[in-house]
């Protein structure tokens, strides 16, 4: 009995070490300082020494991210094929940089990027897309729309000129100023207490600085 209770449990330690294991594979990209990426995946973006981009998941999901760099831009997507809705997939698309300029997220997608230093970043998100940023930068320039939402509230940067629509909501971090816009229901709110700020709202949109991140 005891060898059979052994068995046993080397069995579902063995079903256990399957059901977590994932599947890998490295995509060749070149050098890119913009990402725009859309559909039902996910991202997660660290900064290193070489740029870089790993799909980690469900192998059987992986032909389903299309992944092309051109001119600078690493543009990622999903592909639903003719007539066919987009689907989740069991993807996480983890990219390394060196720097960016530029991210631009939409369609459901869902990103986290980790303790990034940046110089002057432009941030668009929309559709539904999730973003939560960290880090820092010099100058933030942040756009949500459309259901979108953008935690941007760690990632600390001097100025921001932040603009909102369409439900969507934007958390961020100013030090010195802020310009925020909201209009038909999307709401802003800045944190850091910077010394110059600037709101705007229409059409139930909400913006003002807060003191809880």
């Amino acid at each position: 009995m005891k060898q059979v209770f052994l068995s046993g449990l080397a069995m579902t330690a063995l079903l256990a070490g399957t059901a977590v294991a994932q599947d890998s594979r490295e995509v060749h990209a070149g050098p890119f300082d913009r990402i725009n990426a859309g559909g039902g995946f996910e991202v997660e973006i660290i900064q290193g020494d070489t740029p870089s981009v790993r799909l980690v998941g469900d192998a059987d999901d992986f032909d389903d991210v299309e992944v092309d760099v051109r001119n600078g831009l690493l543009d990622i997507d999903q592909d639903s094929g003719f007539f066919s809705r987009r689907r989740a997939l069991d993807v996480v698309v983890e990219i390394t940089v060196t720097h960016l300029t530029e991210l631009d997220f939409n369609r459901g997608v869902s990103v986290q990027g980790r303790d990034l230093v940046l110089g002057d970043l432009e941030l668009e998100v929309s559709t539904g897309a999730e973003v939560r940023l960290s880090g820092s930068c010099a100058a933030l320039d942040a756009h949500v729309s459309t259901g979108a939402y953008a935690h941007a509230g760690d990632l600390v940067c001097e100025d921001v000129d932040a603009s909102g629509s369409t439900g969507a909501d934007l958390r961020a971090h100013a030090t010195q100023s802020v310009s925020g816009r909201a209009s038909t229901g999307a709401s802003i709110r800045v944190y850091g207490s910077p010394s110059r700020y600037e709101f705007r709202t229409s059409m139930g949109g909400s913006a003002r600085l807060s003191s809880e991140s």
